[in-house]
């Protein structure tokens, strides 16, 4: 026998091919027992220090083994796994006290080797007659176990014993899920992602639930994991997603809620590497009349610690393209996600549910909580938290620029007649608030009523037949003005469109004012400045105000004017009767609206004159949106105002 055959070149351990070929127990079939080891965080120590200390601690560990029990065999079987091998069959308390005499051999020599501090030792524990003698099959059990060592926390030693019966569970769902999808056992559910301060609706998760042929149901977290480590999660969301796509029609009528409706499905990091996966999307969202802004596909955050992120960085950008969206939960549960943060074309970021969970719990977490959010919402990302929240917490997240949440749990989640009818009996209509102001100060779904403050605000005709409007008196500062519920500024992006006609040109004051955490914004009909403007102003209190500036509203005449917000661009577009006057970029994002007030502020005299047919929206209209809109007002019956055909931008 060669000699040399059989041994590492680089630990002198006997070799995986001298386990097979050459070692006694499995020559004479007697009784062993093994424990097979991986060394945790290895990939760190050549980072850090290079290969050349990442082999001293290969050989330091290899050192730790062989000296570990007498009679034992220790193997290198590749990289950094490795395997002691013991005669007969070995008790917990025996292989227990050598795996620890591992960890102390270790530690002995952590000052002499730098690497070795970075390293801890995960191991899983098997005898032969769990494998009923064959080596392979002990090996697989070791490995088994072992990576249930390191999904429970690493630097540990498993039994298979212990994980025995859940091992034969992830056999069978692994056995059964070829016929499951054959015989179509999947249910698709919908499960929707709510605005935090209003409710409306921002995406609909989709949840697979597997009907088990003996009745039982599986949720996708207790089958997934599983079918990702061998590789039929593929197969499986390949036909979930043609699933969807088919019976989308089924989960609501779509022309309802063409701005909103966003189905999300999760997808394995698999597919995005699968480079023909954009070609196939698109002829699938093709053969089932769905358009891209109707798909999103939702992605572990997990899946950024393997060695193919900027592959599947890649693979996610290829996706964007479509025209799908893309998300990304579990957000937090180890935080890969932050080093690739400008990098990921992913729109909106999940928090992981447990991580979140315990970081509401004190102050000092969530402070952390806090500065997560406002560093995702600088990314231009929108952030969604997932659980139960009580009122207090719920608060919490608004006030940090969370935009939504949503409970995953059974009451949650809808089949496809359940859930048409929660959308058009529970959430807001898409569409925008609208205040037409005709005797009543609520809004046509009368979801957000408004309440005077003052004396002297009456309710005078329109600027049309179908629209009243209210006449403001004036006054001293905060006076006589009307408040709006601050739910209607619950989005980062916004549209405000009315008709305003003002009676006294009041230098600098507010016909529409919105405080902020940390400022405000206000949009003043008149400032005395070169000789008469109009301002829309965001002010933050650390950076100062911030202005977009037009023409002065023109005194005793009707104007229809619009100011579009773009979180996403930081900018802001100003429209006087139909068309753009002003587009500012560089206009801060504000977040957690407290207070919203027609016809005044607290900083100034209110405003004196009438404002007819406020329309609020959340989300920013384009130009032509715009153009339409005021174009439509022109045709109404009673139209009090004047048309404006042509005037310069300023």
């Amino acid at each position: 026998m060669n000699e040399q055959e059989y041994r590492d070149y680089l630990t002198g351990l006997y070799n995986r091919k001298w386990l097979f070929e050459q070692c006694p127990l499995k020559r004479n079939r007697e009784p062993f027992s093994l424990i097979y080891i991986d060394l945790d965080n290895f990939k760190t120590v050549n980072d850090l220090y290079g290969h050349e200390e990442g082999d001293l601690v290969l050989k330091q560990v290899a050192d730790a083994l062989s000296q570990s029990a007498s009679d034992v065999f220790a193997v290198r079987m590749s990289g950094d796994e490795f395997v002691l091998v013991l005669s007969g069959e070995q008790d917990r308390k025996t292989l227990t006290a050598i795996y620890e005499t591992v960890l102390s051999k270790i530690e002995e020599k952590r000052c002499e080797v730098p690497g070795l501090s970075v390293v801890s030792v995960s191991a899983g524990a098997v005898n032969s007659t769990e494998a009923e003698g064959d080596l392979l099959t002990a090996l697989n059990l070791g490995d088994d176990a072992m990576y249930a060592a390191k999904r429970s926390g690493k630097h540990r030693c498993v039994f298979y014993e212990d994980i025995r019966e859940e091992m034969l569970r992830v056999k069978r769902i692994q056995d059964e899920a070829p016929e499951a999808v054959a015989q179509d056992r999947f249910e698709l559910l919908c499960n929707p992602l709510l605005n935090l301060q209003n409710g409306t609706l921002m995406q609909t998760r989709i949840v697979a639930l597997w009907h088990r042929e003996d009745k039982t149901v599986l949720y996708p977290s207790q089958y997934r994991p599983t079918l990702e480590s061998n590789g039929f999660i593929r197969v499986l969301d390949q036909f979930l997603l043609e699933k969807l796509l088919r019976e989308m029609s089924c989960f609501s009528d779509r022309r309802l809620l063409k701005r909103k409706l966003r189905f999300s499905l999760e997808i394995s990091a698999i597919l995005l590497l699968d480079r023909g996966l954009p070609e196939k999307l698109k002829a699938l969202l093709a053969e089932n009349g769905v358009k891209p802004s109707e798909l999103d596909f939702s992605v572990t955050e997990r899946c950024l610690l393997s060695r193919d992120a900027a592959s599947l960085i890649e693979g996610m950008r290829e996706i964007a393209k479509t025209g799908v969206s893309l998300s990304l939960k579990n957000y937090g549960a180890n935080f890969a996600a932050i080093r690739y943060l400008n990098l990921l074309p992913v729109e909106t970021f999940r928090f992981d549910q447990r991580w979140l969970r315990q970081s509401l719990k004190n102050h000092q977490d969530r402070k952390i909580v806090k500065s997560v959010i406002r560093m995702t919402k600088d990314a231009k990302k929108t952030v969604a938290a997932v659980g139960e929240f009580d009122g207090d917490e719920r608060k919490f997240l608004a006030s940090c620029g969370c935009d939504a949440s949503g409970d995953y749990g059974e009451d949650g989640l809808f089949d496809g007649t359940a859930y048409k009818k929660y959308i058009k009996e529970t959430l807001p209509k898409d569409g925008g608030v609208v205040y037409d102001f005709l005797h009543t100060l609520e809004d046509r779904d009368r979801h957000y009523p408004g309440v005077i403050r003052g004396e002297g605000i009456a309710f005078v005709s329109g600027i049309s037949d179908l629209h009243g409007a209210v006449h403001f008196p004036g006054g001293n500062i905060g006076e006589n003005v009307i408040e709006l519920p601050p739910r209607l500024f619950a989005q980062n992006s916004y549209s405000i469109a009315f008709w305003i006609r003002p009676e006294k040109m009041t230098n600098w004051s507010s016909a529409v004012y919105m405080r902020f955490e940390g400022g405000f914004s206000s949009f003043v009909p008149y400032t005395n400045a070169d000789d008469g403007i109009s301002v829309y102003r965001i002010s933050v209190d650390d950076e100062g105000f911030f202005d977009t500036t037009s023409r002065a509203t023109r005194l005793g005449e009707w104007s229809f004017l619009c100011f579009a917000y773009d979180a996403t661009g930081e900018a802001l577009r100003y429209y006087i009767n139909g068309r753009r006057a002003h587009f500012e970029t560089d206009m801060p994002l504000q977040l957690g609206c407290r207070q919203v007030l027609l016809g005044g502020d607290p900083f100034q005299r209110s405003f004196e004159g009438a404002i007819s047919s406020l329309c609020i929206y959340e989300y920013a209209l384009s130009d032509g949106e715009v153009g339409k809109m005021y174009q439509s007002y022109l045709k109404e019956p009673g139209f009090a105002g004047s048309t404006e055909d042509y005037w310069m931008d300023s």
